[in-house]
């Protein structure tokens, strides 16, 4: 109803319907949520009610013991060890673990900033046969993840069987395709299963921003060979 009598109509149904039908939810309480989520809210905050806003409260912290309100709405026992609470990190999927979660202070993370409008390369060399683990995560925003293995060996064929002797043409070997890594997801992780050696190549690609650069935090682990 666009004409105020409707308007006033639908108004009087709301509230009757507030008091018929309360929301028995009385504290949502977002924990190690991104930045961005607070200011989702604030752009949200003209559209909902009072009663509304005050059910939602928001921390970007990670431990809970940090905002002392989160105890008084969340009991410790059943959060996550890796939150600060008590409920073992075992029992929890490997999306709530926290083993997402990346931690640069550690050795094995580099640090690396990707200027807008621009790719960068990372190459490891890989002697033989070998099982790689990779983790990639980014503090803000995005950025396309893909990898290859260069300088593969090509298979041999028809062809490449009548080339002359000493003559080794090298092959890519795609071992994942361009794909975003989003920040709100956490780390990804995974393991190329390399056939043989060559060189490891990362690319993190951010060409596609216009105006703002990305870091990328990336750890590389040969397993076995």
């Amino acid at each position: 109803m666009n004409d105020a009598k409707g308007r006033t109509i639908e108004g009087k149904i709301s509230k009757l319907s507030a008091k018929c039908y309360p929301q028995f939810m009385r504290k949502q309480v977002l924990i190690n949520s991104p930045g961005w989520i607070r200011f989702l809210i604030v752009l949200a905050k003209p559209f909902l009610s009072k009663k509304m806003i005050e059910k939602v409260a928001v921390s970007t912290s990670t431990s809970l013991l940090d905002d002392a309100w989160c105890t008084k709405w969340i009991n410790p026992k059943w959060m996550p060890a890796f939150l600060g609470g008590q409920f073992s990190d075992t029992d929890l999927p490997l999306e709530l673990s926290g083993k997402l979660l990346a931690n640069p202070d550690k050795d094995e993370f580099a640090k690396v900033t990707v200027p807008a409008r621009s790719m960068n390369t990372y190459r490891v060399p890989v002697p033989g046969k070998s099982r790689v683990r990779w983790q990639v995560t980014v503090p803000a925003y995005g950025i396309l993840y893909s990898a290859v293995l260069e300088d593969a060996p090509l298979v041999e064929t028809e062809y490449t069987a009548a080339l002359p002797d000493g003559y080794a043409p090298k092959a890519t070997l795609i071992l994942r395709k361009p794909e975003k890594v989003r920040a709100d997801t956490g780390m990804v992780q995974g393991i190329f299963e390399l056939p043989y050696g060559g060189n490891l190549a990362l690319t993190f690609d951010n060409s596609y921003s216009i105006i703002r650069g990305k870091q990328v935090v990336f750890a590389i682990e040969v397993l076995s060979k």
